[in-house]
């Protein structure tokens, strides 16, 4: 974002990150906004393919938590975290950035499992084809 709002840059160039970051969000809004009610039927009804990707979407909001966490605690308080706080939130932050792809691809792979699976392969996985 700092690159949109330097004045330096070239104004076309501001322009097309701009258009690619509403074309990204524009997506990514009309996606979750398109599967929502299924996502959060699912979710109740505890699909596993929804619980992995509400697990993904926690994990995202930790992520910026964790990631903001000794800003704002500078900001508050007005003095620096300890280092070895820093290292933690550090450390935790790159674990919940690692966490993201493996839910993706725990997700996939549960997708795939109930829904290509035959009919008579297990009860438990045909009860969540139906979503």
């Amino acid at each position: 974002m700092k690159f949109l709002t330097n004045a330096a840059n070239p104004l076309a160039d501001r322009l097309i990150v701009a258009a690619c970051f509403a074309v990204v969000l524009g997506l990514c809004a009309g996606t979750l906004l398109y599967f929502l009610r299924r996502l959060l039927k699912g979710f109740f009804s505890l699909h596993p393919v929804c619980w992995s990707m509400a697990f993904f979407g926690g994990t995202i909001i930790l992520n910026q938590i964790v990631d903001r966490l000794p800003a704002e605690i500078r900001h508050l308080t007005g003095t620096r975290i300890s280092d070895n706080m820093h290292a933690l939130t550090t450390a935790l932050e790159e674990g919940l950035e690692l966490l993201l792809p493996l839910f993706v691809m725990l997700a996939i792979l549960q997708a795939h499992f109930i829904y290509n699976n035959q009919p008579s392969d297990s009860a438990s996985l045909a009860r969540h084809r139906n979503l």
